[in-house]
């Protein structure tokens, strides 16, 4: 699970991000967890994974689940919708405030993660 990322933690992708594809805002220094590997990170994975490793890890334990928790929590904060609440990847695209769905569809544990 620590060495599962998305797709934009990938140098390339990150430029390609950063230069030529800026439909999308966000930021991909930011990564979590995709639904299939090779894909770009998700919410809803990225909230699975940091509630499995939040569980299992104690907060002051190994360093390299320390530091995906704290990808993925700001991998969540970067793509939050404008007004509020989550859409299934990102908050902004082709200029466009998406709506926040997720929240809608009750996953009451996100909020939750972003406490540390």
């Amino acid at each position: 699970m620590l060495q599962s990322k998305g797709r934009e933690s990938h140098w390339l992708w990150k430029w390609k991000f950063r230069t030529t594809d800026r439909h999308v805002r966000f930021d991909p220094d930011k990564f979590g967890w995709p639904w299939m590997p090779e894909t770009n990170s998700w919410v809803v994975p990225t909230s699975f994974s940091l509630l499995a490793l939040k569980q299992w890890f104690p907060p002051n334990g190994a360093s390299q689940a320390n530091f995906r928790i704290e990808l993925g929590v700001q991998m969540l904060l970067d793509r939050v919708c404008p007004g509020g609440g989550w859409n299934a990847g990102n908050g902004v695209v082709y200029g466009v405030h998406l709506h926040h769905i997720l929240t809608l569809l009750r996953l009451p544990w996100l909020p939750s993660l972003l406490r540390h």
